[in-house]
């Protein structure tokens, strides 16, 4: 995504800062250890409620991370009607 004021692209599936920013503007429950990301409003109802980035074939830990934070944010978005 182009930002227009810096003309910075923005991809937090690529870019750490991205994915961190949005993970805290979001207030995501992080699990590092795990590789795992939630939103804010499922935590500590079901385990299940994890987004993970494992849904790729990869070694690089960043890129799962970054994965299962877009993953959450997705379901935040899914969840506005």
């Amino acid at each position: 995504m182009l930002v227009d004021e810096s003309r910075a692209l923005w991809n937090p599936l690529v870019n750490d800062g991205d994915a961190l920013r949005l993970a805290v503007k979001l207030g995501l429950h992080i699990d590092c250890a795990f590789l795992c990301a939630m939103p804010k409003d499922l935590f500590g109802k079901n385990p299940d409620d994890w987004s993970e980035g494992a849904d790729i074939d990869s070694d690089d830990e960043c890129e799962l991370m970054r994965r299962a934070i877009v993953h959450a944010v997705a379901k935040i978005g899914k969840s506005i009607p």
